[in-house]
């Protein structure tokens, strides 16, 4: 049987808590007992940040976070001619985003609108099947009927580069319009 350890540090820098910077990590062995690829190891690393202060009438939001995680390299088989071969098996992800609601407005209907973008990148390994580069941004009107429910209005770009065996160097971009409800329970 595997383990993996597992920490979280988040920090509260400010008295009034308005910011949390954060790292975490997980290490483990992750292959399969008495398989080839026992002794296979992933390690992820992770850093993030929550910056919300009410700069009257005006709430800002603010996050962001840092993924990297890192596969030690294994022997793979090639589908399409059954060559061996291996690659540098990391992944690393981000997003920024940015939201700003004016939740100090005397108007009940304005202080529950809030604009936000966006910006998020995932980058997996390059020379796997399912290697790619994506770059997506968005931009989003919400409207908050309650602290746990909301109907979001989002407006999405996707722009995907193939870094897979096969289809190194192909370009996807694509738009998306969508609308959403969510709430927690």
């Amino acid at each position: 049987m595997n383990k993996t350890v597992t920490a979280r540090l988040g920090l509260l820098p400010f008295s009034n808590s308005s910011l949390e910077i954060g790292a975490s990590g997980q290490i483990g062995n992750v292959g399969d007992a008495g398989a080839p690829n026992q002794s296979t190891q992933s390690k992820a690393f992770a850093l993030d940040l929550n910056y919300v202060k009410l700069f009257s009438p005006i709430l800002v939001n603010i996050k962001g976070q840092y993924n990297y995680v890192f596969v030690s390299n294994q022997n793979y088989i090639n589908q399409n001619d059954s060559s061996i071969y291996t690659f540098s098996n990391k992944t690393t992800t981000g997003f920024g985003q940015i939201s700003l609601r004016p939740a100090g407005a005397s108007n009940n209907f304005v202080k529950n609108l809030e604009i936000a973008y966006r910006y998020s990148n995932f980058i997996s390994p390059s020379g796997s099947f399912w290697g790619q580069k994506n770059n997506i941004s968005e931009a989003a009107l919400l409207y908050w009927l309650s602290w746990r429910s909301v109907l979001k209005c989002a407006y999405q770009w996707n722009n995907s580069n193939s870094t897979s065996i096969g289809s190194e160097g192909t370009t996807t971009q694509s738009n998306s319009l969508f609308i959403q409800f969510s709430i927690q329970l």
